[in-house]
């Protein structure tokens, strides 16, 4: 884009003391040269948040804002004809991406055990405190949620040893893992079983026996070393995410 050049041997009859300094071609200049290095800054930092990005949807805004910070920084160039082309080519690629990343966003394949209060089924629908962790981590990253039901918790923790499952929850407990809430270990007729799971067959009038022992235990979370970015960002989102919150929801408090 030219600088105004006013020519100082003109006798045309303009006064050239009546144009403020800010009209200056060196002030123009410098004030375009100025615009351009911040549109360069800024679209250098969009560009890392947006490759370091890891939500879809604000990866693709970050392309968008990409894409139109170059179609201004074309204009300021001084050209135009590039500029309409980057903006059709960046709102194609945008709508591409956009719907490719809804189309696909990923599975995540979670092995449970029902257990009340937990993680359990009622009629068509699943709930508890380990489902909503599980469905809001889903909807934050837009997976795909697909659960898989086993009868005992060690078929749930060799299903994640061997990647069949991307997650395991479900009342596990175990030294591994992302513990997320205390509970009690029962010594019921020579097998440990978690306080909730007692509380449930015993309801159900499965098990008679009292508890012969009670010691500390803690509920977890674990998570494949085959899940990849999936586990990485399920770590993340769980040190983040407000679980005393949803723990206070689902049982007013901690295990007693």
């Amino acid at each position: 884009m030219g600088c105004f050049q006013i020519n100082p041997d003109d006798d045309s009859g303009v006064n050239l003391e009546s144009f403020p300094l800010s009209c200056s071609s060196e002030n123009i200049c410098e004030d375009g040269e100025k615009v351009r290095e911040a549109i360069i800054l800024l679209m250098l930092a969009i560009s890392f948040y947006t490759v370091f990005q890891k939500r879809f949807i604000q990866g693709v805004l970050g392309r968008t804002a990409l894409s139109i910070l170059a179609v201004a920084l074309y204009v300021f160039l001084g050209a135009p004809d590039v500029a309409i082309a980057e903006a059709l080519l960046g709102a194609l690629l945008t709508t591409f991406v956009y719907i490719l990343v809804i189309k696909n966003p990923g599975v995540l394949t979670v092995g449970m055990t029902p257990v009340r209060i937990l993680f359990e089924k009622r009629e068509d629908a699943y709930i508890g405190l380990e489902y909503e962790v599980i469905h809001r981590f889903c909807r934050e990253y837009g997976y795909t949620l697909k659960i898989m039901e086993f009868e005992r918790p060690e078929e749930v923790m060799e299903a994640v040893r061997e990647g069949i499952v991307d997650i395991g929850c479900g009342g596990l407990v175990s030294e591994e893992g992302i513990k997320y809430l205390e509970t009690r270990l029962l010594d019921i007729g020579g097998n440990v079983m978690d306080i909730l799971r007692y509380q449930d067959k015993a309801f159900k009038g499965e098990i008679k026996e009292s508890p012969e022992g009670v010691r500390k235990g803690y509920y977890v979370f674990l998570v494949s070393d085959k899940a990849g970015e999936m586990g990485d960002r399920f770590i993340e989102f769980i040190e983040r995410e407000d679980l005393k919150t949803l723990i206070k929801k689902y049982l007013g408090g901690e295990l007693s």
